[in-house]
């Protein structure tokens, strides 16, 4: 090899030893995606009521190993469906199940649409005070229980606050009803919320919060309980059916990130009256929620791309003077480019805009676009972000690997006046 060959082969292999090992990792995924890509197909589809035609959502979409929600338009999409036939299963508490065939050849895109049946009423009402039973089929992965059955109680009762707080429209496919459990369940974990990777709460608690109950009973006989319905892991979801009014059995599994403990259950019915009950105190809202009119500041936030000399449909979060950050806003969804406009307690905070439209694609900045300002109360402001999105710097993504900047037409649909 001459010594040009040698010097260059150096600087090749300094140049590969000078990148992260951010840009290492994110080579190996993004070309593991490739693959994917061009080995696997895509499902895409609709989920409609087949009396009404109307947009169903909430659905769950899934084949055997893939599977996808429905948004509120009824749409869905499962990716990574390797060449063959597959059968979409559909399925929602208070519509018949349903399922189609269908074929991939990757790489193309298969596209369904899923007719749901209203499925029977339901015949039971699950008012009362029940005697629940569990036993413990697979104590899951890292968690040594001291016992392999649990016998407590159940009470349910239309008294009983909802966890999601008041609202929503009463469905009578759906009878749901909320109560609390008097159950020991560190025998099976050694606490009462099992512990997992990921425990998020939805919402403000009170100290009872790890005693509700949250109930279902949908298509005839089935039923759906949830303890601790107010966090996402942590807690156990149970799915069974009522053999008459006042007996169920079913199957219970621990909501986890990964391999969690499952089993199953009995339940009977003790007395239909579920007796006296003790309602949890009422849960003060988040302080800036409470806050009095005139103490409010009213805020307004569009987005201006020089690239295309026009305001644009954008997102940006929004950060608290806690340090905290709050997600998602939306602007152009008013005239002029404006966004719904939201209120602020007095104090500073920032505007933070982390990703913009790339032709129908989002891409990442580099760095955040943020801009400070001061809520007063009683004061409006208007805040327009300016950014010119053909010359922002991207981020290395899923959609832009090269982290190349944007250089496409703004479709009209994301324009918003100029």
């Amino acid at each position: 090899m001459t010594h040009t060959a040698w010097c260059l082969a150096l600087v090749l292999l300094l140049l590969g030893c000078a990148r992260s090992a951010e840009d290492r990792e994110l080579d190996r995924i993004f070309a593991h995606q490739a693959a994917l890509r061009d080995t696997t197909g895509t499902a895409i589809g609709r989920v409609v009521d087949s009396a009404t035609n109307a947009p169903l959502g909430g659905v769950y979409v899934h084949t055997e190993m893939h599977g996808d929600i429905t948004d509120t338009t009824g749409k869905f999409a499962i990716q990574y469906l390797g060449t063959g036939v597959h059968a979409a299963v559909a399925e929602r508490p208070g519509y018949q199940r349903t399922q189609v065939q269908f074929t991939i050849l990757a790489p193309d895109t298969a596209t369904l649409l899923l007719q749901l049946t209203r499925a029977e009423l339901p015949r039971y009402e699950l008012e009362g005070r029940w005697g629940i039973e569990l036993l413990l089929d697979s104590a899951g992965v890292q968690q040594q229980p001291a016992a392999r059955r649990l016998e407590g109680q159940l009470i349910l009762s239309g008294k009983f606050p909802s966890p999601w707080g008041p609202g929503g429209q009463a469905d009578r496919w759906v009878r749901t009803i909320e109560g609390q459990y008097e159950l020991d369940l560190t025998p099976f974990w050694g606490q009462q919320v099992a512990p997992d990777v990921s425990t998020t709460v939805f919402g403000p608690t009170s100290p009872t919060f790890a005693k509700e109950a949250s109930a279902a009973t949908f298509n005839g006989d089935s039923i759906s309980i949830s303890f601790i319905p107010r966090i996402s892991h942590g807690g156990i979801s149970l799915e069974g059916r009522l053999i008459h009014a006042d007996s169920a059995v079913g199957r219970w599994h621990q909501r986890a990130y990964c391999c969690g403990a499952f089993g199953h259950f009995r339940m009977w019915r003790i007395a239909r009256d579920p007796g006296p009950v003790t309602l949890p105190p009422p849960v003060k809202p988040a302080g800036r929620d409470t806050l009095a009119e005139t103490e409010r500041a009213d805020i307004r936030v569009r987005i201006w791309d020089e690239a295309h000399g026009s305001y644009i449909k954008g997102r940006h979060s929004l950060g608290f003077p806690d340090g905290s950050v709050q997600s998602v806003y939306t602007t152009g969804t008013r005239p002029r480019g404006w966004g719904k406009s939201f209120w602020l307690a007095s104090g500073r905070y920032r505007i933070i805009v982390s990703e913009y439209p790339c032709g129908a694609d989002w891409y990442f900045a580099r760095a955040d676009i943020e801009k400070d300002f001061v809520a007063r109360r009683g004061q409006p402001q208007d805040i327009t972000i300016r950014i010119n999105t053909h010359r922002l710097r991207a981020r290395r993504s899923y959609n832009n690997t090269d982290g190349l900047r944007c250089n496409v037409a703004l479709p009209d649909s994301l324009r918003s006046g100029a």
